[in-house]
């Protein structure tokens, strides 16, 4: 653990804790060194300014190609929101994402995460997704769940990869991976991640709530994912 992070944790304080990483932290995986933690990862990318809408009134889910839980998991999270009365969304080519995204105040991606320089892109079936795509939309929605391998990688610029471009495209929060995952492994993280947001929890308080099993383990298919904001 950082020893910026030791010393704020060994307070005993259980605050919501703001970090603004260096460029040689910017892969650490914050949610579990800081376990437990309502943790927020500033991306320093600025607003674009498109407008965003508040969480909780529709979701968006998109599952990409050549991945086995990919719809799976797409319509686990669906059932979260469809179960609380929320509209649901679903699309899987480019058009209807962007279309879907301006309609939508959550997103969730379940897709393939390629490193394709410094800003990184979602595949989708008909082709690729990337931050500069979702420039386009005149709305986008609050929060988007990147479920999608290095989403959140840092890059060679200063932007810290794909979740950090939506950042500055105008999404208010992005939860991504700094690291690979298992889509398989990820599916179950992913369902209790997305019944907290559901229930209203703000983003980086169900991403702490889901890190961690019931016993207090962290889940190891979480480990990767960081709640990214402006």
């Amino acid at each position: 653990m950082p020893d910026c992070v030791r010393r704020v944790c060994a307070d005993g304080e259980r605050r919501p804790l703001a970090i603004t990483p260096s460029h040689a932290t910017r892969g650490v995986p914050w949610s579990v060194t800081a376990a437990g933690r309502v943790v927020f990862v500033n991306s320093l990318a600025s607003s674009g300014g498109t407008d965003t809408q508040p969480a909780g009134a529709s979701a968006l889910t998109i599952a990409g190609p050549h991945l086995d839980a990919a719809e799976h998991e797409a319509e686990l999270v669906a059932g979260q929101y469809r179960a609380g009365g929320s509209d649901v969304w679903i699309a899987r080519s480019k058009r209807d994402v962007l279309q879907g995204l301006e309609h939508s105040t959550l997103a969730h991606f379940a897709c393939h995460g390629i490193g394709d320089g410094a800003d990184g892109a979602l595949q989708l079936f008909d082709g690729t997704l990337r931050a500069s795509d979702v420039t386009r939309c005149t709305k986008l929605p609050s929060v988007v769940v990147l479920s999608a391998c290095n989403a959140a990688a840092t890059g060679r610029s200063s932007v810290n990869g794909l979740a950090a471009g939506l950042v500055a495209a105008g999404v208010s929060t992005v939860i991504a991976p700094v690291a690979p995952i298992n889509d398989r492994r990820s599916v179950h993280f992913m369902a209790r991640l997305h019944q907290h947001l559901a229930h209203g929890e703000s983003p980086a308080a169900a991403l702490a709530a889901a890190t961690s099993y019931p016993s207090g383990r962290i889940d190891p298919a979480a480990a990767p994912f960081v709640c990214l904001t402006a």
